[in-house]
């Protein structure tokens, strides 16, 4: 009987084992410094995103004013004469003439008195005159026809053709009277217009114009339409024709 031996393999050698370091406890005093840490971080965070948002808005700084540095300077005046130039080519003015020689002043030349003024020419008080125009200054007394109502200080024309100054109500040709304009009425409208118009030789009436306006539109407009329209005289020599028409309430 044959016997075989069987080795047996050596036992492996045990690893000895690491320690595990024991877990550090946690204490408030960590906690304090994570927090405070935390809050120093978030606040520059919002720091930071404050100033990219809002605006910064730079000081101005007064300018600063230069002081004025004030020198006083000492000037005398000296009564040395200029010594005279000898190149200079300025004649020197002669001598003043003496008083003896200076010649009287012309004696006065009179004024001559200016023409006066032509008269007003003014008719007599007459029943038959629908209205009379008061007048300012030197005046003649005329007759009717020959009665010149002017506004004063009209002045009289001397040159141009000759004016036949006519009295509304009394005269030749057709001269019916203007309408009193209902709204003049209503605002108690009154006033003297002058009108001057040329008479054709047909007797029509041409060019009319206001040449002694009141203050009131109305009042001048339906004098002009008034003798351009519906005023008309007999046939003759071509003339020119001027007469004042008064506008009065009948209340009054």
């Amino acid at each position: 009987m044959t016997v075989q031996t069987i080795p047996i393999p050596p036992s492996p050698r045990p690893v000895p084992a690491i320690p595990s370091r024991p877990r550090a406890e946690s204490s408030p005093a960590l906690w304090l410094a994570a927090a405070f840490t935390l809050a120093l971080w978030l606040a520059c965070l919002a720091v930071g995103i404050g100033g990219v948002v809002l605006h910064y808005v730079q000081p101005h700084l007064p300018p600063v004013e230069t002081p004025v540095v004030a020198q006083l300077i000492h000037v005398e005046l000296s009564n040395e004469p200029v010594p005279a130039d000898s190149g200079s080519t300025d004649k020197v003015d002669p001598a003043p003439a003496q008083a003896d020689d200076i010649s009287p002043p012309p004696a006065p030349v009179p004024a001559t008195p200016s023409a006066a003024p032509p008269l007003m020419a003014v008719a007599t008080p007459d029943p038959a005159i629908a209205f009379a125009v008061p007048v300012k200054g030197p005046a003649q007394i005329v007759s009717a026809k020959q009665a010149a109502p002017q506004q004063p200080g009209t002045a009289a024309k001397t040159a141009g053709p000759v004016v036949h100054h006519l009295v509304f109500g009394r005269g030749e040709g057709k001269q019916p009277p203007p309408e009193y304009p209902r709204e003049a009425e209503m605002q108690r409208q009154e006033g003297v217009v002058g009108i001057q118009f040329v008479v054709t030789e047909n007797g029509g009436v041409a060019a009319p114009e206001i040449v002694a306006p009141c203050r009131w539109p109305m009042l001048n407009q339906e004098v002009l339409r008034t003798v351009r329209d519906r005023w008309h005289f007999a046939p003759g020599e071509r003339r020119l024709c001027e007469i004042y028409i008064h506008f009065q309430l009948a209340d009054k």
